[in-house]
């Protein structure tokens, strides 16, 4: 039952305010205690408007959410080896004459180093070395990321041979060639010092690696099908190219400062900027990706339109 006591504490009205604020009422109606089955049993009705919701089965399975999905396929990956696909004769092909590219190349380089330089031939491996430690650390962090999709071996191996032997070595050429014309055009040592790291460097390189893209595309569509696969093989042939243009930096540096010169370069390109060909390139290969997956849904949707 309700009761008219004051509440406690309150506060004292103004001057001539209506009865009903100079003398507030505080009514209890007692709510808590009508539905306290610990005094007194509840009501069938009480009992069956207050009791716990029951746990019911849902009649079909839920959707899962994606982030459950992706947490399981992160699991089913670290958890799970997965078989690598095979790939055709072709590619094999492909990786053994790349193969034998790489070893021109280096053999190339190496030549011109004992022939020019004057310091120790002993001195190219170790140059040689120390850029392949940048190559290794690439790889491994690429092969990481391909633990989610993984990709034929062969082909990883062809981004690479193709970045350190095909793209480092035409980019070579077709600088020198670049930077000889500006010279000849202009007569000024200043023109070819801009022209060459400026312009001809950025898209001479870039369009070399980024024919390696193309050529895996073309190797092995079925495989390079979404934005994650352009960029493991842009960065792996990204890192490819900077292994031999490191190479060639080192030892120029050598025959300038000496060992003290090349120690500071492996830390600003070997180090500092060891990631710098590999996101360039894997930027491209995201592109790639990207249109790649826009034209397999493309050429679906006309298949099942044509049947």
């Amino acid at each position: 039952m309700p009761n008219g006591r004051p509440r406690p504490g309150a506060p004292s009205s103004a001057p001539g305010a209506p009865s009903f604020q100079s003398q507030p009422r505080y009514i209890d109606y007692g709510n808590p205690r009508a539905y306290d089955t610990s005094v007194r049993p509840a009501s069938g009705l009480t009992a069956a408007r207050f009791a716990p919701a029951q746990i019911q089965r849902p009649g079909q399975a839920q959707p899962q959410s994606a982030w459950s999905t992706q947490t399981r396929r992160v699991q089913e990956v670290s958890q799970e080896a997965t078989k690598l696909p095979a790939v055709n004769i072709a590619v094999w092909i492909v990786v053994v004459a790349l193969g034998f590219s790489l070893l021109f190349v280096l053999g190339w380089f190496f030549l011109e180093f004992v022939l020019t330089a004057s310091s120790s031939p002993v001195w190219w491996p170790v140059t040689a070395f120390l850029a392949l430690l940048s190559l290794v650390v690439i790889s491994l962090i690429m092969l990481l990321a391909d633990r989610w999709d993984p990709q034929p071996l062969p082909l990883l191996i062809i981004a690479v041979f193709w970045g350190a032997a095909i793209a480092a070595f035409s980019s070579y050429w077709l600088n020198t060639l670049n930077s000889l014309l500006v010279y000849i055009v202009t007569g000024s040592e200043a023109a070819v010092n801009f022209a060459g790291p400026v312009i001809s460097a950025p898209l001479v390189e870039e369009t070399t690696k980024g024919l390696g893209l193309l050529v895996l595309m073309l190797l092995a569509r079925r495989y390079f099908n979404g934005p994650l696969d352009g960029l493991i093989y842009g960065a792996l042939i990204g890192g490819g190219f900077a292994f031999t243009e490191n190479i060639i930096y080192y030892t120029r540096i050598l025959e300038e400062l000496g060992a003290g010169g090349v120690l500071i370069l492996v830390i600003m390109r070997g180090v500092l900027n060891i990631f710098g060909h590999a996101i360039y390139t894997a930027l491209t290969g995201i592109i790639v990706g990207f249109v790649v997956r826009k034209w397999a849904r493309s050429w679906a949707s006309w298949s099942s339109s044509r049947h």
